[in-house]
């Protein structure tokens, strides 16, 4: 085999570099390359690898393969580098097979995202229901103001100072679910378009007529009578106030024409 310094100089001019171009590549004086070519010195085995690397030859494979490996003074004062273990070799059972390799139980999720992320949304659901119910419009009472009749008719009566009037009873029921209580009864007289007398009844003067302290579906109607003799007079329209048991104030009215006939033909003879 050709000595290192042989194959050195051959497989720099197979590459086409003279000493000084090597010399650079390997950041090394060209007397360096010439003393290595001639046989005069030997590289390091750190110089060598890269001269190998460099040149594209095996100069470390064939230089060092049944030889110690030359260690410079440089790489001796070099912290030894830890050698790392080589895993051992799969166990195998007496058939020759592999063992089978251990298996690791799955990590236990963590369903804590999870969690909260329902927990929230049953919140937000909460909330939403909640909303929805405050932002509902709450029902209101309906109370039916009516007379007994339509028309009223002129009848004889000695409670009038002219003999004869009208008379009317108004019926107020609830007809809802919501309890009302009342403030105060408006009756107002009318000839024509033009109002001639309101009378106005306060609560405490309409209690006594009342079932229980409110107006109730399950109550009985209140009945309040109203007259005149004023023989003018067209209509009575009488309109009830209050506020029902969720807060809302109300007013519900109704009205009687008063007719110019008499109630019966015997009535009216006399």
């Amino acid at each position: 085999m050709d000595s290192f310094g042989a194959r050195l100089a051959n497989a720099r001019k197979a590459k086409g570099y003279t000493q000084e171009q090597l010399a650079e590549l390997l950041a090394v004086s060209r007397t360096s390359i010439f003393r290595w070519e001639s046989d005069k010195a030997m590289p390091d085995y750190g110089t060598i690898q890269q001269i190998s690397r460099v040149l594209e030859y095996p100069f470390a494979d064939q230089e060092f393969a049944s030889q110690p490996v030359p260690v410079s003074p440089a790489e001796s004062a070099m912290p030894a580098v830890p050698v790392l273990q080589a895993e051992p070799a799969p166990q195998t059972e007496a058939d020759g097979q592999p063992a089978p390799m251990p298996t690791l139980s799955p990590a236990p999720k963590k369903h804590t995202k999870a969690w909260v992320i329902a927990l929230s949304g049953l919140c937000l659901a909460v909330l939403c229901v909640l909303g929805v119910v405050f932002l509902l419009p709450k029902p209101s009472a309906e109370i039916s103001v009516a007379p007994l009749s339509p028309v009223s008719y002129l009848i004889s009566n000695d409670v009038f100072e002219s003999g004869c009037g009208w008379d009317a009873t108004f019926v107020f029921q609830n007809t809802s679910n919501v309890a009302f209580t009342p403030e105060m009864v408006v009756s107002m007289f009318y000839e024509g378009d033009r109002m001639d007398n309101k009378i106005v009844q306060t609560y405490d003067e309409i209690r006594p007529w009342m079932d229980g302290d409110q107006l109730t579906k399950d109550s009985t109607p209140l009945h309040l009578l109203y007259g005149t003799d004023q023989m003018y007079m067209t209509r009575i329209d009488v309109a009830i106030f209050g506020t029902d048991a969720n807060g809302h104030y109300l007013r519900f009215g109704g009205t009687v024409e008063l007719s110019q006939e008499w109630e019966n033909q015997t009535a009216a003879l006399e």
